[in-house]
């Protein structure tokens, strides 16, 4: 989670605060009085938002990766084949299968809902910072 939420985090952050205290865009003739050193802005962006990328790391982690592959797993052991099992007398049986159908089965798990909804949230919000 940390490689996918970095992205925001440099994009937004890293990139604007260094462009607000050294514009990029300077005329010809303007001095370099007044503006902080390229060195001290690395520095502060490094300071001020390697914390704010671990913690939204660990945060997603907590909150998106691991009901995820708690999720993976129980869509895995829903769609199990289920073993035949032997009689005492050698016959080969299937025993009945009391599972609800799969499809039921994921409109009522919340993490589904849960994963649509992350998607849905990022995709807005990457919609609305390339609008604005």
């Amino acid at each position: 989670m940390l490689y996918l939420g970095h992205e925001i985090f440099i994009e937004w952050g890293c990139l604007d605060f260094y462009g607000h205290f050294r514009p990029m865009h300077r005329m010809d003739g303007d001095s370099e009085e007044g503006l902080i050193s390229h060195d001290l802005l690395v520095l502060y962006c490094f300071l001020l938002f390697t914390p704010c990328v671990l913690l939204a790391g660990w945060l997603l982690t907590l909150a998106v990766d691991d009901p995820s592959k708690d999720f993976s797993y129980e869509l895995d052991v829903q769609n199990r084949i289920i073993e035949p099992k032997k009689d005492e007398d050698g016959n080969v049986y299937y025993p009945e299968d009391k599972r609800e159908p799969t499809w039921l089965w994921l409109l009522k798990s919340w993490k589904i809902w849960a994963l649509v909804a992350y998607f849905v949230v990022l995709f807005l919000i990457c919609e609305i910072y390339n609008a604005v």
